[in-house]
């Protein structure tokens, strides 16, 4: 075991490693992957044309949560392996051009569905760095969703940010528009780490930022990465502390996912290479850690106090719809899913009078079962009733493993309104654990 893993489980705490020692008997947590939402295989996937068909049948819920990706950046960071793209000054009329065709994708729905007569829980804008639009860009979009999912003086507008974009000017925005939770891309607060990954501000500035939305109404999140070159688990618990500190009001854990110029950067200097049990024990910690501060499991990945609810990645658990807008963005109406295209197939999509749709899928009673209960493990709270409906869909087949996962320690008891959550470890783990799950469907 490198020198680096062993210095890393002596920090660790006895409980950590007991969790450790118990996970390893049945799983290999360095071949861990990121969970990846769920569609069949492309024999039973339905094109835009059927699918419309179906959707023309379905029914509004009560409530919806809008979803709406803005793949524009102005720089990629090192590690991003994200959906987006850096556009230089002389093409932002690209940007422009996008805006359109998702408003009009958007009308589109309009013009399939009627209005809405559901309230509008969440609209979400996801990327990318949606902020790197403009103001009035902003404005025409949210026009155009309250023409079909209607806004209220309720509706969560959330925004995904990075901290270089939080000017004076766009907090006056966000106070106009009655924007209220801003999701910050911090990642780290150590300088030497900002600088190999490409994060352009010091971590004093962040921390006045993130500072000054605290102190405001905003209801303001952070992204965290764990498993970074150089980082340590001192460093890592550090800047978590920092942050409950600075009263944020929720965290978004994420395992750095190895882009091919992290890769290829980790190749020419040994010295950043990671390992992925120092992240198991990293996100461990940082869930002990979190947990015990008041933060609730809210989601796998996030953890939220009492303001911070996630609202968009929990739509599920509502029963709500979740209509999501432009390139490769996934969504949900009723029983039918569907993912879209990639930009340029995406545009000249909606440009024919389509929706951008790339495939999806309707949602059978036998898929829907198995889809509830993969939404109580995302959410990471599973109650007894839809275990109930596991065993009585699946007998066995389902108690069995449902067992094991009890044994190996992904799940336990909730020590407060019953039925179960996952551990640590199942967080960690449960891109396996939905695998197992999806078995049950063949």
């Amino acid at each position: 075991m490198p020198d680096r893993i062993e210095k890393h489980i002596e920090l660790a705490d006895a409980e950590i490693l007991q969790e450790f020692k118990r996970i390893s008997r049945f799983f290999d947590v360095r071949l861990r992957t990121t969970p990846a939402p769920y569609f069949p295989g492309p024999e039973h996937r339905l094109s835009e044309k059927k699918l419309i068909a179906a959707l023309q049948g379905q029914a509004n819920a009560a409530a919806q949560s809008v979803y709406l990706h803005i793949p524009f950046c102005d720089g990629r960071c090192l590690f991003c392996d994200l959906y987006s793209f850096n556009v230089p000054v002389k093409h932002r009329a690209m940007m422009e051009d996008y805006v359109q065709i998702l408003a009009r994708e958007i009308n589109a729905w309009g013009r399939l569905l009627t209005r809405s007569s559901g309230r509008t829980t969440t609209i979400h804008f996801g990327g990318g760095s949606p902020m790197f639009l403009s103001h009035g860009q902003i404005e025409h979009l949210l026009t155009a969703v309250d023409k079909i999912f209607p806004i209220s003086a309720d509706t969560e507008i959330a925004v995904e940010i990075t901290s270089s974009q939080l000017t004076d000017d766009n907090i006056k925005f966000f106070n106009r528009m009655n924007i209220r939770r801003i999701h910050v891309g911090v990642q780290t607060l150590s300088d030497p780490i900002r600088k190999i990954i490409g994060r352009r501000e010091p971590a004093d500035t962040v921390r006045q930022k993130v500072k000054m939305l605290t102190a405001g109404k905003f209801i303001t999140s952070v992204d965290m990465l764990y498993g970074l070159p150089l980082q340590s688990m001192e460093l890592f618990l550090s800047d978590l502390d920092q942050c409950i500190e600075w009263g944020v009001d929720g965290f978004a854990l994420y395992e750095l996912n190895l882009s091919p110029r992290m890769r290829r950067l980790m190749a020419e200097n040994q010295r950043l290479e990671t390992d992925k049990v120092q992240n198991y024990f990293m996100l461990l910690a940082g869930n002990k850690k979190l947990n015990r501060a008041g933060y609730g499991n809210v989601f796998f990945t996030h953890y939220g106090n009492q303001r911070d609810h996630n609202l968009y990645a929990t739509y599920p658990i509502r029963g709500e719809d979740g209509p999501a807008f432009g390139t490769i963005a996934d969504g949900q109406h009723g029983r039918c899913f569907f993912r879209h295209k990639k930009y340029k197939p995406y545009q000249q999509s909606v440009l024919q009078g389509g929706l951008g749709i790339d495939y999806g899928y309707v949602e059978d009673d036998h898929r829907r079962g198995i889809r509830l209960f993969e939404d109580q493990l995302m959410s990471t709270h599973i109650n007894s009733t839809v275990l109930q409906s596991m065993t009585d869909q699946f007998g066995v087949a389902f108690s069995g493993m449902w067992d094991f996962w009890l044994y190996a320690g992904l799940v336990e008891k909730a020590e407060q309104g019953g039925g179960y959550v996952l551990t640590g470890s199942g967080c960690y783990l449960l891109a396996n654990m939905l695998a197992q799950v999806r078995r049950l469907q063949t």
